[in-house]
C-alpha cells in the first residue's frame, strides 16, 4: 500500500491507496496529460479546462449527477462519502488514530463521532439479524 500526501491548508495529510486507487490515480493523471493539464506534483488531480482546481460546488454537482445516473435514492455528498469512508474503516477494525490522521482532525474529538456512528450501525446490522 502506498501513501499519498495530501495538503489542506497549512496543513498535510497522508491517504493510504490500494493497488486499485493507486491504478484509479495514475489513469486520471494520463487523462489529465493527454488534454494537455498540469501533471505536476503540485497540480489538483481535478482539474477545469482552463487548469484550476475544480470548485467544491463543482464536486457536489458531479457527485449529485452521478448519483442520479446511476439512479441511487440515496443522500451522496462529498460529505457523506467522507463520513461513510471513517465509518466503514472504524467497522472494519481500523484504529480511531488512523481515522484520525486520514480526516486530518486535529482533536480525536471530532474523529469519535464517526465511532458513534459506527456503533450505532453495528447495532442496527446486529437487530436486523436479529441478534
Amino acid at each position: 500500500m502506498q501513501l499519498a500526501r495530501v495538503a489542506k491548508g497549512p496543513r498535510g495529510r497522508v491517504v493510504p491507496l490500494n493497488a486499485t486507487a493507486r491504478a484509479c490515480v495514475e489513469k486520471l493523471v494520463s487523462f489529465n496529460q493527454e488534454r494537455g493539464l498540469s501533471v505536476a506534483p503540485a497540480a489538483p488531480l481535478f482539474q477545469h479546462k482552463k487548469h484550476g482546481p475544480l470548485s467544491v460546488r463543482s464536486i457536489q454537482r458531479l457527485i449529485k449527477r452521478y448519483r442520479e445516473f446511476a439512479d441511487l435514492d440515496l443522500p451522496a455528498t462529498p460529505h457523506t462519502l467522507r463520513h461513510s469512508m471513517a465509518s466503514q474503516l472504524l467497522a472494519s477494525g481500523g484504529s480511531l488514530v488512523s481515522a484520525q490522521k486520514i480526516l486530518g482532525h486535529r482533536r480525536i474529538a471530532s474523529t469519535q463521532i464517526y465511532s458513534h456512528a459506527s456503533l450505532e450501525q453495528m447495532k442496527r446490522d446486529a437487530a436486523a439479524l436479529g441478534g
